[in-house]
């Protein structure tokens, strides 16, 4: 299969080829594999949530995320044609 970046006209034509709907498929099969292994894992569920939570923490303590409440205070106002 040719190399072809992301969002191009060439990857594009790709995904119309035989091995470009072979590839759809498999993506597919894996995503819904992924999704049915976290509906029916607990454990696998407590570990990312701890994962997340660890990551969560690290890029608070260390400048590189924000929590959700400081987020939604920084939200810019959306303006419209009438407010301006």
């Amino acid at each position: 299969m040719p190399e072809a970046s992301g969002q191009s006209h060439d990857n594009a034509a790709i995904s119309i080829t035989p091995e470009g709907h072979k590839g759809l498929i498999q993506t597919a099969q894996i995503g819904a594999s992924v999704a049915l292994r976290l509906l029916t894992d607990p454990d696998l569920r407590a570990k990312i949530r701890e994962e997340h939570a660890r990551r969560q923490e690290y890029g608070l303590e260390n400048g590189l995320t924000t929590t959700t409440e400081e987020m939604i205070r920084e939200k810019p106002q959306a303006t419209t044609a009438s407010a301006r």
